[in-house]
């Protein structure tokens, strides 16, 4: 793969990856050299320029009135762009959850036998594993047809549970 569609792979058009390699290939300089370079007008050169600054993939300095540009180091581009990728995964639940793609957290509270029978019933729906923390001595002893109404009705419809229990 070429350096040019590596650059183009970081978000950059064309033009804009090929400014950026002529400012890492001559360091500090102006635009007519930058320009001449990347094959480009030193009209577009400075639009260019202009947003690769903004984008914080190049600086400049002014020296004598003349501006002079430089490409950020690469190894500061990765590291900003590695961020940026932390930050986005570590957003993704809640970008899933703006798409309906995950659902929204939902607290429901139960209370008494019947409660825990609801709780339970609704485990029968999973469509995979169910990892518990039950207290399976205390719930017989409340729901002593605990076993015939529930685990039986569990292990006909093929669902495994794996739970810690005190």
């Amino acid at each position: 793969m070429s350096l040019l569609s590596v650059v183009k792979n970081i978000g950059l058009n064309q033009k804009e990856a090929r400014v950026y390699l002529a400012c890492l290939k001559l360091g500090s300089s102006p635009v007519s050299a930058i320009a001449q370079d990347a094959g480009v007008n030193r009209v577009t050169a400075y639009d260019i320029l202009e947003k690769l600054i903004g984008k914080g993939l190049v600086h400049f300095f002014t020296r004598d009135r003349i501006r002079y540009f430089d490409a950020t180091k690469p190894q500061l581009v990765y590291h900003e762009f590695s961020r940026k990728v932390k930050e986005f995964k570590k957003s993704l639940p809640e970008l899933k959850r703006l798409t309906g793609e995950a659902p929204h957290p939902s607290v429901r509270y139960f209370e008494g036998l019947e409660g825990i029978k609801a709780i339970y019933a609704d485990t029968l729906t999973s469509k995979t594993e169910i990892l518990n923390y039950a207290n399976s001595k205390e719930i017989r002893e409340h729901w002593p047809a605990y076993d015939d109404e529930y685990v039986a009705q569990r292990v006909a419809k093929k669902i495994f549970l794996r739970g810690i229990s005190p």
